[in-house]
């Protein structure tokens, strides 16, 4: 199937990815520009800051802000032990590490030693023996047809993985792969011997490079970028590995925005908001909260010929748009999903079913409940990252992340309270008092009678200032 990769990158703070097909957005990748923080596939020499044995696993500096985490599970030498991590580990000892799972703000990175270097076509397991193949390629005659060519060039000592992208490759293109990946993985050797602990030993490739080698889609497939400089690097990669899909790529040179000149523009901003609406006049409204993505369902002005049959409408079209935002903004762990009430359990079944058809078209797994008596449904996602919007986004100054802020008359009475509470401690001549303009306004339109009569009382002059850098909640009482 034909689709088209957009690269957006001509502002240079930030890569953003677009994959569209038939018109309708189907993915969507960002990333900031010089990030420093770890990212999923990077490899490090660390060094083990504590071996906990009430969570059976290690704590690990690799120079982040925070620890990582290596549970035992993850630990490659300890596969069939079950003695405890104190046996083998003590803090100070230095081991290689890949990323599994990017640090959040709550977590550091989640850590295995089972590591791996992929290609476009091939995977390097070095710690691994034989060639596995994705499931994904089900045609038995290609399977046996890689398996042959893979088996043939590739080192006994390694193991490997043959991805989807392949069934379409050349052995020319396997050999150009397979070459690539252990030029890197020896580079990564030689660099373990010199490096200090912590340090990076292998950095993933930026975002660019990584849609072509993990994302692009099989097909005829064009790929179009609006940076020269991005343009000639995913050129020069892509004649590394395949030098016939490099005829795909195209650079982007007019002056309107790539992402308005395709029309995906709103389609990417609207990811940002918390409601979408359906074809039918309902809409879902998505929630991420501290522990789980909440989702709501409603009708709307959508209407059916009876109320059974506008709820299973709407809840059909819910799931599948809701399968479809959880791929673009890469959500994952608990999911729980308020649906229309439906009272016939036939109806339940069929929007279970849709919605498990909807997320096997996508590579995460995923665990779901039926729909419960209070027409919930509660599932689980894989996480495989902290978010597609994460790092495109920040936590609002004004209500830190909650998503409501506290009302401007409200934080002006908060403010008389702590003017009274200095007040009862201290005897200044006069105060002057540095408020948010929203909230000086509330303090001079509905207490200015309060004031006075605080100054009254404690024989002081309040002035009042404006400074709009402040959070509304923020008060400073400066003594005259």
């Amino acid at each position: 199937m034909s689709s088209l990769v957009l690269v957006n990158a001509r502002e240079g703070t930030e890569i953003r990815v677009a994959v569209v097909r038939n018109d309708t957005l189907v993915d969507f990748f960002y990333e900031r520009v010089r990030s420093y923080r770890p990212r999923v596939g990077d490899i490090y020499k660390a060094r083990i800051s504590s071996v906990d044995r009430s969570l059976d696993a290690l704590f690990v500096d690799i120079g982040g802000e925070r620890d990582g985490f290596l549970p035992r599970a993850h630990i490659r030498t300890l596969q069939n032990s079950r003695q405890p991590l104190t046996k083998f580990f003590r803090s100070g000892q230095t081991l290689n590490v890949q990323v599994v799972r990017e640090e959040s703000a709550q977590k550091g990175a989640l850590l295995t030693t089972y590591i791996s270097i992929p290609g476009r076509y091939l995977v390097l397991c070095p710690f691994e023996e034989g060639i596995k193949i994705s499931r994904k390629i089900t045609n038995d005659r290609v399977r046996q047809r890689l398996m042959n060519v893979v088996k043939d060039m590739v080192p006994e000592a390694y193991g490997f993985v043959i991805r989807t992208a392949a069934q379409e490759a050349r052995k020319a293109d396997l050999a150009r792969d397979l070459q690539f990946i252990i030029r890197i993985y020896n580079r990564l050797k030689e660099k373990t011997k010199k490096a200090p602990a912590p340090s990076l030993l292998y950095s993933e490739s930026d975002l660019a490079i990584r849609v072509i080698r993990d994302f692009l889609p099989s097909g005829n497939s064009r790929i179009v970028v609006d940076e020269p400089a991005t343009y000639e690097r995913m050129k020069a990669f892509l004649e590394e590995i395949s030098p016939r899909l490099s005829k795909r790529l195209q650079l982007y040179k007019e002056t309107t925005p790539l992402f308005d000149e395709f029309g995906v523009e709103s389609a990417v901003e609207s990811l940002m908001g918390r409601r979408i609406d359906l074809p039918s006049g309902g809409w879902l409204t998505i929630d991420i909260t501290e522990g789980m993505v909440c989702v709501d369902v409603n009708t709307g002005s959508a209407k059916g010929e009876t109320t059974e049959q506008t709820a299973l409408q709407t809840n059909l079209e819910a799931v599948v748009e809701l399968a479809r935002q959880l791929h673009l903004r890469d959500l994952g762990g608990l999911i729980v999903v308020d649906l229309v009430d439906m009272k016939q359990r036939s109806n339940r079944k069929k929007v279970e079913s849709r919605l498990r058809k909807a997320l096997r078209q996508q590579k995460e797994r995923f665990t779901m409940l039926p729909i419960n008596s209070l027409g919930v449904l509660v599932m689980s996602r894989q996480k495989r990252r902290e978010g597609a919007l994460v790092p495109w986004s920040e936590k609002c100054r004004f209500c830190d992340g909650l998503g409501y802020s506290v009302s401007p008359v409200s934080h002006a009475a908060a403010a008389l309270r702590q003017l009274q509470r200095y007040l009862a401690n201290s005897q200044p001549r006069g105060v002057r008092l540095l408020l948010h303009p929203a909230v000086a306004e509330a303090l001079f339109n509905n207490m200015r009678k309060t004031l006075a009569r605080i100054e009254q009382q404690s024989s002081i002059t309040v002035e009042v200032s404006l400074d709009s850098s402040l959070k509304p909640g923020t008060v400073q009482i400066v003594p005259l």
